[in-house]
């Protein structure tokens, strides 16, 4: 998938991330410190905001996973590194994986956590936090409701833009109407975005949902929010298979663009390998293959 995004072109142009800060806002996490991250966390460049929700056997590590593919180690040939994988069924673990921008920092945050019982509360606060952190890029592989071609994706941003329409309301009161919680709460996070992009981006994925035509109502948001359309990206998911791009090659494994095409994109976010957690603290070295538009968002 590094390919088919042009990464290795930054790498030969000597991009790597060194010396930039990328935030991620999500959950489940792992109790200890994976691996993957284990140097940049020695050397001091990830740094955390509030309380975080670990993951389990049966909510899985999204968190971790996320993390790593955005900015896991690069860890070359050395002899330092070992893992369970040095030898057995997954050779090319041997040196685990790398994340994009593999010599980034990164600042952690939890979507999850609740502050003075507001989730957007607290969200708005991790967002200041991530640019008081320097953070150049915000990583949310998240959004409202359980938007899976399974269940459907009944938040979408083309319901919030047609609640306003009709009942006439501001765009925080729209929101809270509809999902919930205080329109200053709304009105709060909206302007943490809105300020983080001063120096950053804000990035969203668009929702699991194939049979969407328009993304989650959190990627869609600067529709609604007019001014955050400067520096925002909302990611799709394309399952790419075969060495040339053609119709027969690319499948779309997620929410369509839709009315958010002017700031959406799309990568290969199926069956990405990265770090993940394990149910002890000391286990930092396992790993799982993910898939999703949560996948594609951190690329």
């Amino acid at each position: 998938p590094y390919t088919l995004i042009g990464v290795n072109n930054a790498y030969a142009r000597g991009l790597s991330g060194t010396g930039k800060t990328i935030a991620i806002v999500d959950t489940d996490y792992h109790s200890g410190t994976h691996l993957e991250i284990v140097d940049k966390s020695n050397a001091g460049k990830v740094s955390t905001y509030g309380a975080l929700t670990y993951g389990n056997a049966t909510d899985g590590w999204h968190g971790v996973h996320v993390a790593g593919t955005a900015a896991s180690d690069y860890n070359g040939n050395s002899s330092s590194f070992t893992n369970r994988y040095t030898s057995g069924a997954y050779p090319l673990l041997n040196y685990g994986t790398m994340g994009v921008a593999y010599a980034a920092g990164l600042h952690i945050s939890d979507f999850a956590t609740s502050e003075s019982g507001s989730y957007n509360k607290h969200r708005a606060s991790a967002t200041s936090s991530a640019k008081s952190a320097g953070a150049i890029v915000q990583n949310n592989s998240w959004g409202t409701g359980n938007c899976k071609t399974s269940t459907g994706c009944a938040y979408t941003i083309d319901v919030a833009l047609t609640r306003q329409a009709n009942n006439g309301t501001s765009d925080s009161q729209t929101l809270a109407d509809w999902i919930g919680d205080s329109a200053s709460n709304h009105a709060d996070y909206i302007s943490a975005f809105d300020s983080f992009q001063e120096t950053g981006v804000v990035v969203f994925s668009a929702g699991n949902d194939e049979n969407s035509t328009e993304v989650n109502v959190r990627g869609g948001l600067p529709l609604l929010a007019t001014e955050l359309a400067e520096a925002w990206l909302v990611v799709g998911n394309l399952d790419v298979s075969g060495s040339t791009i053609s119709s027969s090659s690319v499948s779309r494994k997620g929410n369509q663009c839709g009315q958010a095409a002017e700031f959406c994109i799309y990568a290969d976010g199926e069956d990405i390998t990265a770090g993940i957690g394990n149910a002890s603290s000391s286990t930092n070295d396992s790993y799982g293959v993910y898939s999703g538009t949560s996948m594609a968002a951190p690329m």
